[in-house]
């Protein structure tokens, strides 16, 4: 599968070891925004050190993603995994490798009080059409009393 996201965070290495094998791995995370009417956050996983570099990604960029989606079952629960395993700019230039050896790359993100601070955003309600005020009807007018001799 494929989406266009703009990268929001690169998430710090994390080291994993295989229970089968004994053998270290590097597991990247980073988080993709979509581009669509109401976007969502996607954190996308990769393992190794090349597969990382090779994606030479940077925050505030767009990339379109390939990836994988794998659920796995432990104890009556699901696990879900979305693996990444190309990302392309989306501007339609040709990814260039990288030649130099890999480094971790730098947190970009804003500091946690600036993050917050930011004023909210009002949001339209769902795609439902907002109702446009109307004007409130008329007051109506009392009526004479009728002498019909009705008892009630």
């Amino acid at each position: 599968m494929e989406v266009q996201v703009t990268i929001t965070e690169i998430c710090p290495m994390e080291t994993v070891v295989s229970k089968t094998s004994g053998k270290e791995y590097h597991k990247y995370k980073f988080i993709g925004k979509t581009q669509d009417s109401y976007p969502k956050e996607i954190c996308f996983e990769t393992l190794g050190d090349d597969k990382f570099a090779q994606f030479n990604i940077m925050v505030g960029q767009n990339y379109i993603v390939s990836f994988d989606i794998e659920s796995r079952r432990w104890n009556d629960k699901f696990f879900t995994s979305i693996t990444a395993w190309r990302v392309q700019p989306s501007n339609g230039q040709q990814q260039i490798p990288v030649q130099q050896p890999y480094q971790q790359p730098m947190m970009q993100q804003q500091p946690v009080q600036q993050a917050y601070q930011q004023p909210m955003q009002p949001q339209q309600g769902y795609g439902f059409q907002q109702p446009t005020p109307q004007p409130a009807p008329a007051p109506m007018q009392a009526t004479q009393p009728n002498n019909d001799q009705l008892p009630f």
